[in-house]
């Protein structure tokens, strides 16, 4: 009953926006699995749609973790919407105010991500078929489990990210930030849990475009990994592009944008 009406207050906030301006909104559904909200913010274009969807998924932060609200305080979902797309931004369980603790790109994010991606795929007059997925660092990991779990994809988009956790785990120094949250959020690493979260063991399933952007010198998830996903994902007949960028972790979005925008188009 609860989802229900959570549903019903969406579909009113969608036939409420103006048709002449773009809208920044926080909005909540509640999980079909548990009885946790997944917060998420969106904006759409001007104008009537359907619209081609764009969801983005944050990477890790330091508190407060605002979750999916970086994406408004970088500008992000103002300047996706402008250029046509109804762009949506969600907060991982443990950021912003989705429920729930983290689970480091676990099966519970997964499941989140793909709840708010399926609740905006029912919304036809809203949402078109051509739909795209972007994640940086964490979210990357995130993003690239859900091109292989969610069906027909028009693009996803993976900026900085590990895909292999097996190997990275066997060979990362216990000092790497992103291995002590790994184990903060996820315990014991086995080999099961490691490859629940590792995109690399799913390649044949991925068959959407795949766009790789990642850092020459990234010391954090090492470019090999994502040569590796790259090569994988092309040998099982899919379509992966790499960009390397000379650059550490951390790239910068104004980079990302252009070519996310020329792969879009």
């Amino acid at each position: 009953m609860r989802k229900q009406v959570l549903s019903a207050i969406l579909l009113f906030t969608f036939a409420q926006l103006p048709a002449f301006a773009a809208q920044e909104n926080q909005d909540f559904i509640q999980s079909s699995t548990e009885a946790k909200k997944i917060e998420f913010y969106w904006s759409k274009p001007a104008g009537q749609g359907p619209f081609p969807l764009l969801l983005l998924i944050h990477p890790d932060q330091d508190s407060p973790k605002i979750g999916g609200k970086v994406f408004i305080e970088m500008g992000q979902l103002e300047y996706w919407s402008k250029k046509g797309f109804v762009t949506v931004a969600i907060s991982q369980p443990g950021y912003g105010a989705s429920e729930g603790p983290a689970d480091f790109c676990g099966p519970h994010t997964q499941a989140a991500a793909l709840e708010v991606l399926s609740f905006f795929r029912a919304k036809k007059e809203l949402v078109s078929k051509r739909i795209f997925i972007y994640g940086g660092s964490r979210g990357a990991v995130v993003a690239s489990m859900l091109a292989a779990k969610a069906p027909e994809l028009s693009g996803v988009i993976l900026k900085s990210g590990v895909y292999n956790f097996v190997e990275w785990t066997r060979v990362t120094s216990w000092f790497n930030p992103i291995k002590l949250t790994l184990l903060w959020e996820m315990g014991w690493p086995t080999e099961e849990k490691l490859k629940a979260r590792s995109a690399i063991f799913l390649a044949d399933n991925i068959k959407a475009p795949t766009l790789i952007i990642h850092g020459t010198h990234d010391s954090r998830a090492p470019l090999s990994i994502a040569e590796e996903l790259s090569e994988n994902i092309n040998r099982a007949g899919g379509k992966a592009q790499l960009v390397k960028i000379d650059s550490e972790h951390v790239i910068p979005m104004t980079k990302v944008n252009e070519l996310m925008e020329t792969f879009m188009k």
